[in-house]
């Protein structure tokens, strides 16, 4: 994440008050990697967007704690590692503020692997 091109993720995108994400994370202190490391990721397989399947990982914006879907999250690192990384760094993005609809969760999918992938 620390590569300039992924970096731009956090101006590109906003929250629901108008921030950048950017923003955000200076007022944390914080650089896109090293927020890594704030966020709590954590065993979600028993709730519902899990149970319901799709979902690889999910949080509430704002939120620094990632329920992650164990199984399909794993079956699809193992398959595919960039596309695991770039989900992590999708709810990441959501912890910072970043709501959805706008925009999609595939347009944020796409910027990210674009930038990051």
């Amino acid at each position: 994440m620390e590569e300039p091109l992924c970096q731009r993720l956090f101006s590109e995108f906003s929250d629901a008050s108008g921030r950048t994400l950017q923003e955000n994370l200076d007022a944390l202190g914080q650089t896109g990697g090293a927020y890594l490391g704030l966020i709590l990721f954590t065993d979600g397989s028993d709730r519902l967007p899990c149970k319901a399947g799709g979902a690889l990982a999910f949080t509430t914006p704002g939120s620094r704690v990632v329920y992650v879907c164990t199984r399909a999250f794993k079956s699809l690192a193992d398959r595919y590692p960039v596309r695991a990384e770039v989900s992590v760094i999708h709810e990441a993005l959501h912890t910072l503020g970043l709501g959805e609809n706008p925009p999609s969760p595939a347009e944020i999918t796409r910027t990210v692997l674009a930038r990051c992938g």
